[in-house]
């Protein structure tokens, strides 16, 4: 094998090597374990309640921020950040 050859091995296989840290690096981004909902709603009608409910049905711990309520759909609720 030529040294250019070698070269360009290398070459490739530092590219994939790249390729696989910089998803690595996504993983958090697109499988958080924990989630802040802002906006979270008692009322079904609201997109908030909603969000929570599918939340709430997924692997994600759910952290609630409401305003107004202490409590949606039986989990304790922050009133901010």
């Amino acid at each position: 094998m030529s040294s250019r050859d070698k070269t360009k091995q290398n070459e490739k296989r530092n590219m994939q090597n790249s390729d696989e840290h910089r998803s690595n690096n996504l993983d958090p981004f697109f499988r958080p374990q924990r989630i802040a909902l802002v906006g979270a709603s008692e009322d079904h009608t609201k997109l908030g309640h909603s969000i929570l409910n599918n939340l709430l049905s997924s692997h994600v711990e759910v952290y609630p921020i409401s305003r107004g309520k202490t409590k949606i759909l039986g989990i304790n609720t922050f009133s901010s950040l």
